[in-house]
C-alpha cells in the first residue's frame, strides 16, 4: 500500500470520525440549551455536576484498555475475538468497581439528595460504555461504523430528553436517557461485531491474556491520568495564586484552542491503527508514514500559529468583547502550544503504537513535574502570561523528549519539512499586516488563499500529492 492509499484511508477515517463528532456535539449542545431552560439554574447545576463525575469515571473504567485494544487489533486480527472479549470483561469489572467507588464516596461526602441520586444514575451508564466494542472498529479501521455508533447514541439520548424531560420533576430521566441511549448504541455495535467478525458466536475469555493486557495498560492509564492533571494544572494554580480574574483571562484564550487540539487529535486517532499496523509490518514504511504525516501537519500547523498570532486581537474581540482584550497576548503565546501539539499528538500516539508506553509514562510524569515547577516560578511574576509560557515550554520539552524516543524505532526527520511552510506563512503574514484593516473573516480567507497559492508555487509536489490523496479518498 503506497502513501497515497494510506492517507486516502486515513483522511476517509478522519472524515467519518469528524462527521460523527460534529453531529454529536450539535445534538448535545441542543440538549444542553434545552435542559438549561427547562430545569433552571439549580437543576442544570445538578446535571453538570453528575456529568463531570461521570467523565472522570470513564478514566477509571477504561484505564487505557481501549488504546491497547485498538493497537493489538490493528497489528494482528488473528486474536481479535480473544482481545475483544478479554478487554470487554476487564472494562466491565472496572465499571462495577467505579460504581462501587462513587457510591462509597457519596456515602462519605454529604451532597444534596438530588445531586447524589443523579450522580449515581449516571454512574450506571458506565456499564454499557464498558461493554461497547466500538474500539474494535477503530482497530480494524472501519471508522464509518464508529461514526454511526456515535450518531445513534446521541440521537436516542437527545430524543429521549426532548420527549420525556418536560420540567424539573423529570430530571432523573436525563440520567435514564443516558443509560438507555448508551445501551442501544452498544447493542448495535455488538450485533455488528457478531455479523462481521464472530458469526460462529464463540465467546472466549483468556485469563492469561487479561493479565498481559492489564500489565501493558497500567503505564497507559498512568500517562492518561497524569496528562489529565497536566492539562488542567495551570488553571488550578492560577486560581490559587492569582484568583478568578486571571483564570478567566487565561481560559478565554485556552478554550478556543481546545477545538483546534480536538481536530488534530481526531486526525491522529484515525492514524493510530495504521501506525500500529506499520510497526509490525515494516519499520521503513512506518518511518515514511510518520514523516508524511509530519509534513501534512506542519503545512497546516505553521500558518495557524502565524495567522493566530497576527489575528489574535480581532479574534478575541469578536468572540469575547473588549473586556477580554488582556487575553490577546495569552492567545498569541498559547497558539504555539497548539502548533507543537500538532506534532506532539502524532509522536505520542506513535510511541504507544510502537509498544513504548512505559517510556512515555516516564516522559509525561517528568514533563508534568517540570510544568508545575515552571508555573510556581512564572505565575507569581507574570500572572497568566507566565502560565501560558510555562505551557508552551512544557509542551516543547514533551515533544523533544518524545521525538528522541520515537527515533529509536523510526528514523524520521522534521527539519526538511519546515522551510516551505515557514516561507509561505511569512508571505501570508506580510499580506495580513498590509491589509490589517479588513475584518477577521476576510482576513482568514485572504490569508488562506495567499498561503496555499505561494505553497503551490514553491512546493511542486504538493498539488500532485493532494490530488492523489483525494483520488484515493473518493476511491475508497
Amino acid at each position: 500500500m503506497n502513501k497515497f492509499e494510506n492517507f486516502g484511508r486515513i483522511f476517509r477515517n478522519f472524515s467519518f470520525l469528524f462527521a460523527g463528532d460534529i453531529f454529536t456535539r450539535i445534538l448535545q449542545l441542543a440538549a444542553v440549551i434545552y435542559l438549561a431552560r427547562i430545569l433552571g439554574v439549580e437543576g442544570f447545576g445538578v446535571i453538570s455536576f453528575a456529568l463531570a463525575v461521570y467523565n472522570y469515571l470513564l478514566y477509571t473504567t477504561n484505564l487505557g484498555l481501549n488504546e491497547i485494544g485498538v493497537r493489538e487489533v490493528a497489528s494482528s486480527r488473528e486474536d481479535l475475538n480473544n482481545y475483544a472479549y478479554s478487554i470487554t470483561l476487564l472494562r466491565f469489572l472496572f465499571s462495577i468497581l467505579s460504581i462501587i467507588l462513587i457510591y462509597t464516596i457519596l456515602l462519605l461526602v454529604k451532597l444534596p439528595y438530588q445531586t447524589e441520586g443523579m450522580t449515581l444514575i449516571f454512574s450506571f451508564a458506565l456499564v454499557p460504555y464498558a461493554l461497547s466494542l466500538e474500539w474494535v472498529f477503530r482497530g480494524t479501521e472501519k471508522m464509518h461504523f464508529v461514526g454511526v455508533y456515535k450518531v445513534i447514541n446521541s440521537l436516542f439520548y437527545v430524543a429521549l430528553i426532548f420527549l420525556v424531560v418536560k420540567n424539573s420533576l423529570w430530571i432523573y430521566w436525563v440520567g435514564y436517557s443516558k443509560i438507555i441511549a448508551d445501551s442501544i448504541a452498544t447493542l448495535f455495535i455488538f450485533l455488528l461485531y457478531i455479523f462481521l467478525f464472530n458469526k460462529q458466536l464463540k465467546f472466549v475469555v483468556d485469563v492469561n491474556l487479561c493479565k498481559k493486557i492489564l500489565k501493558i495498560a497500567i503505564p497507559v492509564a498512568i500517562s492518561f491520568a497524569v496528562g489529565k492533571i497536566y492539562n488542567n494544572i495551570d488553571t488550578v494554580m492560577l486560581g490559587f495564586m492569582k484568583g478568578n480574574y486571571s483564570v478567566g483571562i487565561y481560559n478565554a484564550a485556552y478554550k478556543i484552542l481546545i477545538v483546534l487540539n480536538g481536530l488534530v487529535l481526531t486526525f491522529v486517532t484515525a492514524m493510530f491503527p495504521t501506525i500500529s499496523r506499520m510497526y509490525k509490518e515494516s519499520k521503513e514504511e512506518l518511518s515514511r508514514l510518520i514523516e508524511d504525516a509530519i509534513n501534512i501537519l506542519l503545512i497546516l500547523g505553521i500558518p495557524i500559529g502565524v495567522g493566530g498570532t497576527m489575528l489574535a486581537n480581532k479574534l478575541i474581540g469578536l468572540i469575547y468583547g473588549v473586556e477580554y482584550m488582556p487575553s490577546v497576548l495569552i492567545f498569541q503565546i498559547l497558539v504555539w502550544s497548539a502548533v507543537i501539539n500538532f506534532l506532539g499528538f502524532l509522536i505520542s500516539y506513535s510511541i504507544f503504537a510502537c509498544n513504548m508506553q512505559k517510556k512515555y509514562m516516564y516522559i509525561v510524569c517528568f514533563t508534568a513535574a517540570f510544568n508545575i515547577i515552571a508555573n510556581l516560578i512564572l505565575i507569581p511574576v507574570f500572572d497568566s502570561v507566565g502560565a501560558a509560557v510555562a505551557s508552551v515550554v512544557s509542551q516543547l520539552l514533551l515533544f523533544i523528549i518524545s521525538w528522541f524516543t520515537i527515533r529509536s524505532i523510526a528514523k524520521i526527520r522534521v527539519d526538511k519539512y519546515l522551510i516551505k511552510p515557514i516561507l509561505a506563512s511569512l508571505i501570508m503574514a506580510l499580506a495580513l499586516f498590509y491589509f490589517h484593516n479588513i475584518n477577521i473573516f476576510l482576513s482568514i480567507g485572504f490569508g488562506t488563499i495567499i498561503y496555499f497559492s505561494f505553497l503551490f508555487l514553491i512546493y511542486g509536489e504538493f498539488k500532485q500529492d493532494v490530488f492523489q490523496i483525494a483520488k484515493q479518498f473518493y476511491k475508497g
